[in-house]
């Protein structure tokens, strides 16, 4: 079987700006996310409760989830298929995410042995990647 989709290889995808792409971005933007020019957001990514804020030339790939996050992408970023994001997270200029990474910026406070751990609510510190940066797939 073979996928002819480009949402998995959208660095493929000449010229971004097609009328459904300019559609969601618009509809994103009215949000209150911030999307710089020659973006694209493949329309089968999954983001919920989340902000993004991406600069010129990023990419989101097909099945990325993003969840409860606030995302920030400088210049020229990319999310590859199945990554998996979760609390702040801001990556510097050119930075690649490989196939299936998973970044979680929060966690589940569990200081309290003899509360369930449900109870306890979450804390996050947040998670800064610098620029000129791969991360590898899984």
């Amino acid at each position: 079987m073979s996928l002819e989709n480009n949402d998995y290889t959208p660095w493929l995808i000449s010229p971004r700006n097609t009328p459904e792409q300019t559609a969601l971005q618009q509809s994103l933007q009215a949000q209150g996310w911030n999307i710089a020019e020659n973006c694209y957001i493949s329309p089968l990514a999954h983001i919920a409760h989340s902000t993004l804020n991406m600069e010129k030339d990023c990419i989101i790939s097909a099945d990325v989830f993003i969840r409860t996050a606030t995302i920030t992408m400088g210049e020229n970023c990319s999310l590859n298929p199945g990554v998996y994001m979760q609390g702040p997270i801001t990556m510097g200029d050119n930075v690649r995410i490989g196939p299936r990474a998973n970044m979680i910026a929060e966690n589940h406070n569990h200081k309290d042995v003899l509360r369930p751990i449900v109870e306890q609510g979450n804390f996050s510190k947040g998670i800064t990647i610098g620029n000129d940066v791969w991360i590898g797939c899984n």
